[in-house]
């Protein structure tokens, strides 16, 4: 508001000022107030599940019980006494702080059209008072935050996917996992021999361990670093684990790790590039998405690496040393030889 108010005093243009008095006085009505109180207190939980599901290390099984965490947490709330001590102390703070926002009031009534009745005409329901109002909005507010984590989490895919994931996990753990094969053998009998796979499953654990893994401590991570790192030999002895793994590295089309490289494309490919053919557009991105990599490259080893694949760049250039490439580059910073 302190904004608003500076900001009528500097612009000289009449329909900016207009503007300005019109989202200036939509922020002064108890609607805009209660949405933003109300919202802030819904999306502290919310935002905290997003950052842990963003994480790397985070199993899918573990996403699945800190949405169920999350979603217990916001019902606590979906009680009448909850609404009662949250109006309360928006009245106080409105009372007490934001003394220009405007009393709380009923809407104007609207009957539904006729089209949309249910059975008898008539029975639309309109609230007594403010408090009743505004009690309505809180409740569907917290069931539609709800319904929305409970749908992500209840998908078919994400249920496959979760299967696959504790079957490996708990195999390393030498867990029981009698429920998770007999989904999975189910989901993928074209594709998988469960009397190969349940001898395969048993070897797990010795072959992490002889290939230096703590199975004790075992996440997604060291996972998929165990899937990539099998050798031809062990492949065929895994045949139907490295079949799994792929599948589990195929399938999480949605998760946070893809969607971080599908916007890393629109910071890479501005306005400016909108005619990058797609191969430069490629290796952008994924000089872009591993830059952690990227930035522990040296330009003298790069420029050798270049010259050494071709005879006709030898004789040309030589070899490279430190003090052939410029200062400039030399001691620029790591994103300066990334982007170089």
């Amino acid at each position: 508001m302190e904004l608003w108010d500076w900001s009528l005093t500097v612009s000289k243009d009449t329909e900016m000022k207009a503007r300005i008095r019109g989202v200036q006085s939509m922020m002064t009505t108890f609607n805009f107030y209660f949405g933003c109180t109300l919202g802030e207190q819904l999306l502290r939980q919310t935002d905290n599940l997003s950052r842990a599901l963003q994480d790397s290390s985070t199993s899918a099984a573990q996403g699945n019980r800190l949405a169920q965490d999350v979603v217990k947490t916001l019902l606590k709330d979906r009680t009448d006494t909850s609404f009662h001590l949250f109006w309360a102390r928006i009245l106080q703070r409105k009372t007490t702080e934001i003394q220009t926002t405007e009393d709380p009031m009923l809407p104007r009534k609207r009957k539904a059209p006729v089209r949309h009745e249910v059975g008898e005409q008539n029975t639309h329901h309109f609230p007594k008072t403010h408090k009743d109002h505004y009690r309505r909005i809180y409740f569907n507010a917290i069931d539609t935050v709800t319904q929305c984590i409970a749908t992500r989490f209840e998908q078919k895919d994400f249920k496959i996917y979760l299967n696959i994931q504790e079957l490996l996990l708990k195999s390393f753990a030498s867990e029981p996992c009698d429920t998770e094969l007999a989904e999975v053998v189910k989901m993928y009998s074209e594709d998988l021999d469960s009397f190969k796979l349940k001898g395969q499953l048993l070897l797990l654990p010795q072959t992490a361990e002889s290939m230096g893994f703590d199975t004790s401590e075992f996440d997604v991570n060291d996972l998929v670093t165990f899937l990539q790192s099998l050798d031809s030999s062990r492949r065929k002895l895994l045949s139907e684990i490295s079949t799994l793994g792929k599948l589990l590295l195929v399938l999480p089309a949605t998760n946070a790790v893809s969607e971080r490289s599908f916007s890393a494309l629109k910071r890479v490919k501005t306005y400016l590039r909108s005619t990058t053919g797609d191969s430069i557009l490629n290796n952008h991105r994924m000089l872009h998405v591993h830059k952690d990599r990227t930035d522990s490259l040296t330009l003298v080893d790069v420029a050798n690496d270049f010259v050494g694949e071709k005879e006709n760049r030898k004789q040309l250039f030589g070899k490279f040393s430190a003090n052939d490439i410029p200062n400039k580059f030399s001691t620029s910073s790591k994103s300066t030889q990334t982007e170089n």
